[in-house]
């Protein structure tokens, strides 16, 4: 089998005898990358849907790729994790999406905060084919294909008043900053909501607003992580193995 991690398609792709024409920047890859030849197989998944095998039986990377795929394995189970996400800028955006992909969490919400500039929502990586690209690069690279929901959210009181109540019923509500009074909780047996704040944390008012509605703040160090580097350890402390 070729070492591809897991080649992503679409339902409109996949026809009734089982087969499915790759063609794109996915084709590209597979001849430029793989050298694939016909007869070569590699693993495939149905995007939302099942992981299986693909086998090449005719094709390049003009023309597209035919596959004759067999889907015999579900996804990976979610972690039971919402996060809601302070906005980062741009440029970590990007990878921030696609590592929250691939650790598994399914629902995303993209949150306004004081420390948000204005200029951050006006990124065309928050335009909705931008993101959906984002999240299956990180579900390629850990053999998932389940995609995350993201939502966006311009207005913080509004939301956390209006909204945030009934996210956080059946699930235990923390809030990550380094003033928190006590360490993340480690191997958590229950879903979470998890809120990360931006570059430069929440603002006092943020803080105070969110633990009145009953948010416990935590923290996961002495050392001030960037966005990216404090998703990955905070989930990975909460549900280690999963």
């Amino acid at each position: 089998m070729i070492d591809l991690n897991l080649l992503l398609f679409s339902g409109h792709e996949y026809d009734a005898q089982g087969e499915v024409v790759i063609k794109g920047e996915r084709a590209r890859h597979m001849e430029r990358v793989l050298a694939v030849q016909s007869g070569d197989c590699i693993r495939v998944g149905l995007i939302n849907g099942p992981i299986g095998e693909g086998c090449v039986l005719a094709g390049n990377a003009a023309e597209g790729y035919r596959l004759s795929v067999v889907l015999n394995q579900s996804p990976p189970e979610p972690r039971p994790l919402m996060l809601v996400l302070a906005l980062p800028r741009p440029k970590v955006l990007k990878r921030t999406l696609q590592l929250v992909a691939g650790l598994g969490v399914k629902h995303v919400i993209l949150l306004n905060s004081a420390r948000v500039e204005k200029s951050f929502w006006s990124t065309p990586w928050l335009a909705a084919e931008s993101i959906h690209q984002q999240c299956l690069e990180g579900l390629s690279q850990v053999r998932d294909t389940l995609v995350p929901r993201v939502e966006l959210r311009h207005l913080f009181r509004p939301f956390v008043e209006d909204e945030l109540p009934a996210l956080m019923s059946g699930r235990r509500a923390l809030l990550a900053d380094p003033l928190g009074a006590s360490p993340c909780p480690y191997r958590l047996q229950q879903p979470a909501l998890l809120l990360v704040g931006p570059e430069g944390g929440w603002v006092p008012f943020e803080r105070a607003l969110l633990e009145g509605m009953g948010v416990e703040m935590v923290h996961c160090g002495e050392r001030i992580l960037k966005v990216d580097w404090a998703i990955s350890t905070l989930i990975g402390q909460l549900y280690p193995g999963c």
